[in-house]
């Protein structure tokens, strides 16, 4: 199975050299991965984040910080440069999410949502989660008890009709710009809930216009206080559905 873009990234931004893979034709892979993976109902895998611009240059500017890392990269950016190329891989079609991965019958579908699992997580094996994505988007077959079988099957498609929300930077540092269209005029909530389902911060709640929207937060819970280090869920709710998206703080 061969990754798609590693080679390939920097020449689509501008450096020498020909492309193996068109620009146009790499967007859509991105675009994809957008719809299919970072919009999915059951877990979103949101290692790519979608430039505001929506135009090419950006998408691949945005892809070529995940995969181009140079000097000592941390092991949680060379996990998601794995992740990513994995991901890539569906998308483009080298791959399919039934297939079997491992030794012990684990399939791409619950590797991708293991490796994100772990990536999620403040405390996650990283360096698991690189060697497993690593490992597939090289064909090398994954051994036996390294994903655990009781992970979900999970279909990633995208969700129709729904909102999609977006975040930038995450994970973050105490300072967040959410993005989402509306389609039309209605009334609008976001809140930060914790993982028991607690809602901490009301960031909007009202009426908006058609159009895109900008929210931004500055880590404060309802009470003012900084929220502490750990992982989140972002509710949007509008007229016309709903879009939950996790939320990585890690303050130093």
């Amino acid at each position: 199975m061969p990754i798609v873009v590693l080679p390939d990234v920097a020449r689509h931004s501008g450096s020498p050299g020909t492309a193996q893979v068109a620009p146009a034709t790499l967007c859509s892979y991105l675009d994809l991965i957008q719809g299919h993976f970072n919009a999915n109902s059951i877990n979103q895998v949101v290692v790519y984040l979608p430039p505001p611009s929506g135009l090419c240059k950006d998408k691949l500017a945005a892809l070529k910080a995940l995969l181009n890392l140079t000097g000592s990269a941390r092991m949680i950016d060379r996990a998601r440069q794995q992740l990513i190329a994995l991901l890539l891989n569906v998308a483009s079609g080298y791959a399919s999410l039934t297939q079997v991965i491992s030794a012990d019958g684990a399939t791409l579908s619950q590797a991708i949502t293991y490796c994100d699992n772990l990536v999620d997580n403040p405390a996650g094996d990283y360096e698991k989660a690189k060697t497993i994505a690593d490992d597939i988007n090289n064909g090398i077959s994954v051994p036996a008890g390294l994903i655990p079988l009781s992970t979900a099957k999970i279909a990633y498609a995208p969700k129709a009709g729904r909102p999609s929300l977006h975040v930038s930077p995450n994970p973050g540092r105490g300072e967040w710009t959410f993005q989402f269209a509306m389609a039309a005029r209605g009334t609008v909530t976001l809140r930060v809930y914790d993982l028991a389902g607690r809602s901490i911060a009301t960031l909007l709640q009202g009426d908006l216009s058609q159009g895109l929207q900008t929210v931004r937060w500055d880590g404060r819970a309802d009470g003012g206080n900084q929220v502490a280090n750990g992982l989140y869920l972002v509710r949007l709710s509008t007229p016309v559905g709903s879009e939950t998206i996790k939320l990585l703080q890690l303050r130093p």
